[in-house]
């Protein structure tokens, strides 16, 4: 019966605390000979960088302990440069957010490369929707 009680507190406690996510989407960049540049589309634009601000405000006054940054990646490239472009994106969000006032010891990162697309594809697609960060608490 202890753990039904403790349950019950739990869901007590953290029911006032709005859960969020945003997701950053990611262009991919090529050079002139038509092959992915070394950036893969591993920058924020300046669009983005404004809404760091907003997520970290959001985020404070949501009173939750910590919040997670996923990076995610299109089918395009292999497995592994797949998971270092994912890597590189949720990073950079990582650095926005602490340049936000946030402290790097409640940001969690996870880079995940093309294993939950948003949108299903076959291997060697590119898909926008695939590219992305998400920030979620």
């Amino acid at each position: 019966m202890k753990p039904f009680i403790t349950i019950i507190l739990f869901c007590i406690l953290t029911s006032g605390v709005q859960a969020a996510q945003f997701t950053f989407y990611f262009e991919t960049i090529e050079s002139t000979e038509g092959i992915l540049s070394e950036e893969s589309g591993c920058q924020l634009s300046e669009e983005q960088t404004k809404r760091i601000d907003q997520i970290a405000e959001r985020w404070a006054a949501s009173g939750r302990p910590s919040l997670l940054v996923t990076g995610h990646d299109d089918t395009w490239k292999y497995d592994t440069d797949s998971f270092a472009v994912s890597f590189c994106r949720a990073d950079l969000v990582f650095s926005a957010l602490t340049e936000a006032g946030i402290d790097e010891s409640m940001i969690v990162t996870e880079a995940l490369g093309e294993t939950e697309p948003a949108a299903r594809t076959g291997d060697g697609k590119r898909e926008p929707l695939n590219r992305r960060v998400e920030v979620s608490w």
